[in-house]
């Protein structure tokens, strides 16, 4: 069972710069998932994960053919098993060339 919600926007700064923003939460479930302990014994558990993000990116079009797009992104997952949960930030840089 998974719900959840994202919401964005784009902010044109001037003609060849763009700001982009979006956040969004997600839960999600998974009753009866079967799981394995450090003995290898199964065993069952309903997982029950929160999952929250928020980006933000800076798009530049330095002419008609090339894009420098800059992201910032973080993520975190809470989850009732252990491994599941986690932190993530990630810092990108791409050059885009349309032909």
């Amino acid at each position: 069972d998974l719900s959840g919600f994202r919401l964005g926007t784009i902010l044109s700064l001037d003609s060849s710069l763009a700001l982009q923003i979006a956040a969004g939460i997600q839960s999600s479930s998974y009753p009866e998932a079967t799981y394995f302990d450090l003995n290898l014994y199964p065993f069952t558990i309903d997982r029950q994960d929160d999952y929250t993000t928020a980006n933000i990116n800076l798009l530049w079009l330095v002419n008609k053919d090339w894009r420098l797009d800059t992201r910032l992104s973080y993520s975190k997952n809470d989850s009732n098993v252990q491994i599941y949960s986690y932190d993530r930030t990630i810092i990108g840089l791409e050059a885009n060339y349309s032909f």
